[in-house]
């Protein structure tokens, strides 16, 4: 009996998902006062991360 595990080009557009929302989150949070628990900074670079991620893997899909 063979077991068989083929690392595809699916690999490209998720090491950007990863790289990208690793790199989103991976700051100081610097905290201010008023609307600080809403972290907007974070959010933002959340949804471009979500869009990076987005693009990588429509690109992936159109080629593939």
């Amino acid at each position: 009996m063979n077991i068989e595990i083929k690392l595809g080009w699916y690999l490209i557009p998720l090491a950007v998902t990863i790289i990208s929302f690793i790199v989103a989150n991976n700051y100081t949070y610097r905290g201010s006062s008023g609307y600080a628990a809403i972290d907007l900074e974070g959010v933002v670079r959340n949804a471009i991360a979500l869009i990076i991620s987005l693009i990588a893997w429509l690109t992936y899909a159109l080629i593939f």
